[in-house]
């Protein structure tokens, strides 16, 4: 499910997202042309520093095209080091050959764009579904250098799996919102084992530092169940001045204090100095500090989640206390934003165009958040340090408490109605009602700035708000007029 960001202990966040089914070359021989990583099947094999860290700028390049997986790897690839040869990982030699394309809306709607998804051609039976996502992670679009960008994830079916809903490929690509990507990382078709379909699964993330993955290193013959062997995880991670070379360093989850065969890793982000997890058994935060290679917990292991990095470390949700820590890379952390009892904390973000400045919603809760109230303050690591402001009253037909919303150039935009956001001025607490095109709905913020709104799409009617999603729509804000919604204070 996909909900709020930064929600209750009893709900999952929209961080929290379930484990993403991968591709992998599995048993099959790799079809021409496909990388084959040869004989990498113990990734703390590869040549490098202690631990079993490498540095490396990949194998040699892919050279083809598998057809198995229709045109998806454009370009020339290169398997990324220390990966097993099952799991198939590739990192696009030419990612600017991936950029998104974004088309007039087909309504005609002035100021209207829309991705064009026209390079899957196998959707699912039930609807367009599963092709592309880019709300994963507690920032769907962060600036870096003070330019925007966003890790885009797209699905490419093939009709042998239609049935069990599985893509035949998984890619990440991480790109400006206008220009060329700069990141592709990839894997290639699901194996077919005994009827049984096999994968690994890997996730991107990306940040402060640079770029860096996680991929589990379970074989493909191993069932595909939670319990039985996520231990053992490759780590490769990539500096902004050399994205293509990244070093890799395979890790265990008891090197974070996580129980065997249970634990597992969710959404990596990179801070200044550190990769930063969501974890599970126990629910926690979990840091790789990447100058020693150090894995660790929070301290006492304390039931929280989605970190977003910031300097010095990293916010995170403490779902005991349902309130915002400032957490260190040593794992130390201290209260930054306790909610006014007997409200609770449904949503937060970030404006990093002001500074990092805090932005967040407090709201009642009973099975729905209600009577949500947009907060905002500078930049602070203690609660001390925390000089609040409220801001307005959030007008929420769909009792999210602004779950999801996206805060940058001094606004912030969230989900008010089935087809409907609203983006609130911050410094008075007016705001804009974006509505989206006909049969179609929002699922999920993406960014919002001084000349846009962009939103993730779903068909409408049919299906949930959480169900997967199959397009982007980007509204300019000068065909919105002036500001018609009161801050309601």
């Amino acid at each position: 499910m996909r909900l709020a960001r930064w929600v209750l202990a009893t709900l999952p966040l929209a961080g929290a997202v379930s484990f993403i089914l991968a591709s992998c070359s599995g048993s099959p021989a790799p079809a021409s042309g496909a990388v084959d990583a040869g004989e990498r099947d113990d990734a703390r094999a590869s040549t490098g520093g202690p631990g079993g860290e490498t540095t490396d700028s990949g194998a040699d390049a892919d050279g083809g095209i598998d057809p198995l997986a229709n045109d998806m790897f454009k370009g020339k690839w290169k398997a990324l080091p220390g990966a097993p040869s099952f799991c198939d990982l590739r990192r696009s030699e030419e990612p600017e050959k991936l950029a998104s394309k974004w088309l007039p809306c087909p309504s005609g709607r002035q100021g209207c764009r829309k991705l064009d998804t026209s390079w899957t051609k196998y959707p699912p039976a039930n609807g367009p579904g599963w092709l592309v996502d880019i709300s994963k992670g507690p920032e769907p679009t962060r600036l870096i250098g003070g330019k925007p960008y966003f890790l885009i994830r797209r699905f490419w079916h093939s009709e042998v799996f239609l049935t069990m809903n599985l893509p035949i490929g998984h890619m990440y690509v991480l790109e400006p919102l206008d220009g060329a990507p700069v990141v592709a990382i990839a894997t290639g078709p699901v194996a077919l084992i005994n009827n049984s379909a096999r994968y690994c699964k890997f996730e991107v993330g990306y940040g402060d530092y640079g770029i860096a993955y996680q991929a589990d290193l379970r074989a493909p013959t191993k069932p595909a169940t939670q319990d039985n062997g996520l231990d053992e995880s490759l780590l490769g991670w990539a500096p902004w001045a050399s994205l293509g070379e990244f070093t890799t360093r395979t890790i265990n989850v008891t090197d974070f204090g996580l129980g065997s065969k249970v634990g597992y890793f969710l959404d990596p982000v990179l801070g200044e100095r550190s990769i930063w997890f969501s974890t599970r058994a126990p629910r926690s935060v979990g840091i790789f500090e990447l100058g020693p290679q150090s894995p660790r917990l929070l301290q006492d292991k304390l039931y929280s989640e989605s970190p977003t990095p910031v300097p010095g470390g990293a916010l995170v949700y403490d779902v005991a206390a349902v309130a915002i820590n400032f957490a260190k890379d040593d794992g130390s952390f201290a209260r930054v934003v306790t909610p006014a009892s007997p409200q609770v904390l449904s949503a937060k973000a970030l404006d990093r165009s002001n500074g990092n400045a805090l932005v967040w919603v407090e709201s009642d809760r009973d099975i729905e958040f209600t009577n949500s109230t947009l907060w905002t303050a500078p930049f602070a690591t203690t609660e001390g340090a925390l000089a609040r402001r409220k801001v307005a009253k959030l007008h929420d037909s769909l009792a999210r408490g602004g779950g999801g919303g996206v805060a940058n150039r001094g606004v912030f935009l969230s989900l008010s109605g089935r087809n409907e956001a609203t983006i609130v001025r911050l410094e008075d607490g007016v705001g804009w009602k974006v509505t989206g095109e006909p049969g179609e709905r929002f699922t999920a913020p993406v960014w919002v700035d001084d000349d846009e709104a962009i939103l993730q799409i779903a068909p409408d009617p049919d299906g949930k708000f959480e169900e997967d999603t199959y397009g982007i729509v980007r509204i300019a804000r000068s065909t919105l007029g002036p500001p018609t919604v009161p801050p309601g204070l």
